[in-house]
């Protein structure tokens, strides 16, 4: 193979690699048993401290694994914030 196609093929490789990592976002999923609503120690217990993960960090809580009850859990300024999610019908 040439140079010039392996540099094409190269190219196309990280293009590729770019894109299906922007497609498949890693969200955090925690199976914790929590409250309704989870207090802030719950959401440190399944996610880790508020202050040592990044502004922006998001995750999933589903209650004790059951599928029933969900929240979303997000970071802002190192404090949870949460909302529950309804399941579509």
């Amino acid at each position: 193979m040439a140079i010039a196609q392996l540099l094409s093929r190269t190219k196309e490789l990280e293009r590729y690699q770019s894109q299906s990592v922007a497609r498949s976002p890693s969200v955090v999923i925690a199976n914790d048993n929590v409250t309704n609503p989870p207090t802030d120690a719950e959401l440190d217990t399944a996610f880790g401290d508020a202050a040592t993960l990044p502004n922006g960090f998001v995750g999933l809580l589903d209650d004790n694994g059951a599928g029933s009850v969900v929240w979303f859990c997000a970071i802002v300024n190192d404090r949870w914030w949460y909302e529950q999610l309804t399941v579509a019908v």
